[in-house]
Formats: C-alpha cells, sequence, structure tokens
C-alpha cells in the first residue's frame, strides 16, 4: 500500500489555511513536530489529521484521496 506524502504548502490548501498557521502549532509546542526531508516537513495523513482537529478544521481524508 502507498501512503501518501504532503509539504506544508499541500497541508496549507487541503485545510484551507495559512502556512503560518501549521508552522504555529510546531513552534509553540501544541502538536509533535513531524519528520524531515532535508529543511521540509513531511505529512502523513495522520499528521494533517491532527493538524485539522487542532486548528478546529474539517478534513475528510476520504474525499481528499478522491480528489488527488
Amino acid at each position: 500500500m502507498h501512503e501518501e506524502l504532503y509539504l506544508l504548502g499541500d497541508v496549507a490548501r487541503m485545510l484551507e489555511v495559512q502556512p503560518h498557521r501549521i508552522v504555529y502549532l510546531f513552534t509553540a509546542n501544541k502538536i509533535a513536530e513531524v519528520p524531515m526531508l532535508g529543511k521540509r516537513r513531511v505529512f502523513a495523513p495522520d499528521d494533517v489529521s491532527r493538524i485539522a482537529k487542532e486548528l478546529g478544521v474539517e478534513w475528510n481524508q476520504t474525499q481528499q484521496e478522491v480528489a488527488s
């Protein structure tokens, strides 16, 4: 099974928020840091779900996979 990975800009578009709102969650230690690839954060679908929950934004992973 192949799991999608996303960059910060992808996650911001999916959740319809500004990227700085997501970065704030990490810098304020509100959620655990995600893995880095070089200097870029790499997000798995579970990470996106955690971020959406923390921001109070709805995100339906099933709909996102269909749209991809």
